[in-house]
């Protein structure tokens, strides 16, 4: 995708969305309909109407049990096979997430709009070093047909539900690794994770941090099909801006999108942001074509809409530069 310069553009717009609930245990959002519009459709102050993020990556929180599913967190409280299937099932509750992307996207007439979901990680509860060849084999086939058949299970709810028009104005793109690394006991459970999902018809997305082992082998080896990078800066840690800088460069290069941060707290200056919005303008003038991937740490966008609105507007101006939108 070129703009009017002819400079082209990055990949599609992504948003993660956290459900279920937060580590507190307290509800995060249910997306609602209200609580969703926002996310799909931007307000301009001439009153007009224009499309924002195009596909939704949502993504657990903690289980109603208090149990993690994804990222280091999983290490603190695993999630067990009901937490697994709360996941799976929180998806499709009647009038929730995914009946309210679908109720803006007919009421707005929006072009099809991509979800993702986040996949479990599966805990490996043996340390390689203490376990031979054979075991580790086992074990990585083990937990790899855990997720696959977990998987499996959501796009058969998705291609079954009753609410027929979840197909029809939503898309399954595919599945996100659980975890922003992927450590040398998880190599082969990726692959054969990301080699099945594909022949079902899925993608497979790893949100990676910047200098993450394995990350050249994102696609040759593991089979991913998008990688999007996570710079590591947030403004206040020994971590400067120079980061934003070398991530650009690599992702443009290695073909991978990039991530974009908008968080809140100590660990976040107040200029955090609008060095994001200068890491996305060099990455596209690099020529980076990968997806670009909204995440709001401590936060979700509905509170920056609802209290920050020039930031707000601020996002939508950088999600419509590589859209194609007038900016």
């Amino acid at each position: 995708m070129a703009n009017k310069e002819g400079v082209v553009l990055s990949g599609p717009n992504m948003i993660v969305l956290e459900a279920m609930r937060a580590g507190s245990g307290s509800f995060i959002r249910r997306w609602t309909v209200d609580e969703l519009e926002p996310v799909l459709i931007y307000r301009g102050a001439d009153g007009q109407i224009r499309p924002l993020f195009s596909e939704i990556v949502f993504a657990p929180g903690r289980t109603s049990r208090g149990r993690y599913l994804c990222d280091l967190y999983a290490a603190y409280d695993p999630a067990e096979a009901e937490d697994w299937q709360e996941w799976a099932h929180v998806l499709y509750q009647p009038a929730g997430m995914l009946q309210a992307a679908v109720e803006i996207a007919r009421r707005y007439a929006l072009p099809e709009i991509g979800i993702w979901i986040r996949l479990p990680y599966p805990l490996i509860y043996e340390r390689a070093s203490d376990v031979g060849e054979t075991v580790r084999s086992e074990l990585a086939k083990e937990r790899a047909d855990r997720l696959v058949s977990w998987a499996r299970e959501v796009q058969q709810l998705w291609e079954h539900t009753e609410h027929e028009l979840i197909r029809e104005r939503l898309k399954l793109r595919g599945f996100v690794w659980g975890r922003e690394s992927i450590p040398s006991h998880d190599v082969r459970v990726a692959t054969a994770v990301n080699e099945q999902l594909s022949e079902r018809g899925l993608e497979t997305l790893w949100l990676a941090n910047y200098r993450s082992l394995h990350i050249l082998e994102w696609r040759k080896t593991l089979q991913f099909s998008q990688v999007a990078l996570y710079p590591n800066y947030t403004g206040n840690t020994e971590y400067d801006r120079s980061w934003l800088h070398y991530t650009a460069q690599y992702a443009a290069i290695h073909h991978i999108g990039i991530q974009m941060i908008v968080g809140r707290g100590r660990l976040y200056g107040h200029q955090h942001v609008q060095d994001y919005m200068e890491f996305l303008e060099q990455y596209n003038g690099k020529g980076g074509s990968g997806p670009i991937v909204y995440r709001f740490p401590n936060q979700s966008i509905v509170d920056v809409y609802q209290q920050r609105r020039d930031l707000y507007d601020l996002i939508y101006r950088s999600c419509s530069r590589f859209e194609g939108g007038e900016g």
